[in-house]
């Protein structure tokens, strides 16, 4: 439909008569996005005397009385839209500057997109970053951020990625070398939170090179990786590249044992002494019950 600010002439809706004389409709409907002209208007009730078809004309303020019934629509086809936009929004900001979105911007998206509608991609894209960001989106100490409460949301983008999960082994075996750039959850635990947290993820922004320590050659990938027990017997592992096309590898098991936990910290490069005082400290993993 073409976007008129003016009055619409005669002139304009001449083709639209003219295909409904060639067409033989029973009823032609003409929505105009602004107002006919009077000369228009007067020419269009001349000339339904004559056809044998009936004309109805709806213009802008007619269209915006009877959507404004209509809340389902609205919300559908318009404030939809403004969501989808708004996440890639803060996709971009977070791809070309880095920029993680403030909690309430991050819970209004939670609340207000149609996850069904999302792509397998943005779906991971909004997981991660809360697993990854998770101390910026969350106080600590309840997992609710001033009495708003997500669980329910992560749960239902966690079933939508157990659903389209494409990796059978761990994401990271096939890099060559990785670099850590922050700590979350179980990798920033401390003997001191060990009864104060229950823990059930480790998450990190990496850096990911093509080539060993000291190889002129070598490039390397910005990205964000997680591995979250979401069950007693079942995990989710991911790893989200910081680039353009969103890749992403998604591995989904549901036969978790601690050796699982303990092979995807290996794959994060630490030192042994490093990896030894992680798993000593991650208590929720090595359970038979996850703590919840």
């Amino acid at each position: 439909m073409q976007k008129y600010e003016k009055g619409i002439p005669p002139s304009e809706l001449n083709s639209k008569i003219a295909w409904a004389d060639a067409e033989r409709p029973k009823h032609l409907v003409i929505f105009v996005s602004s107002y006919l002209t009077n000369n228009a208007r007067e020419w269009i009730e001349k000339i339904k005397r004559d056809k044998y078809y009936s004309i109805h004309v709806l213009e802008e303020k007619e269209i915006i009385s009877l959507l404004l019934k209509h809340e389902d629509l609205i919300s559908k086809y318009f404030i939809a839209d403004k969501n989808k936009k708004l996440l890639t929004e803060t996709i971009e900001k977070w791809l070309i500057y880095n920029l993680i979105p403030d909690f309430y911007t991050y819970y209004y998206l939670l609340e207000n997109l149609d996850k069904s509608s999302l792509t397998t991609k943005e779906v991971v894209f909004l997981y991660i970053l809360y697993f990854t960001h998770y101390s910026k989106l969350e106080e600590l100490d309840n997992k609710e951020y001033h009495g708003i409460d997500i669980n329910s949301d992560i749960s239902e983008l966690n079933q939508i990625l157990v659903e389209n999960f494409n990796s059978k082994d761990f994401v990271l075996r096939d890099v060559v070398r990785v670099e850590t750039l922050s700590s979350e959850g179980l990798l920033c635990m401390d003997e001191e939170m060990i009864d104060e947290y229950n823990y059930d993820f480790i998450a990190t922004e990496l850096i990911l090179y093509s080539g060993l320590r000291g190889d002129e050659n070598s490039t390397f990938k910005m990205a964000n990786y997680m591995f979250r027990r979401i069950s007693d017997n079942e995990f989710i592992e991911i790893l989200l590249h910081q680039n353009s096309s969103l890749g992403y590898k998604i591995h989904y098991g549901n036969n978790y044992t601690f050796s699982t936990y303990k092979n995807a910290v290996n794959f994060l490069d630490f030192s042994e002494s490093v990896i030894s005082e992680i798993l000593e400290l991650s208590i929720p993993m090595k359970k038979i019950k996850l703590i919840k």
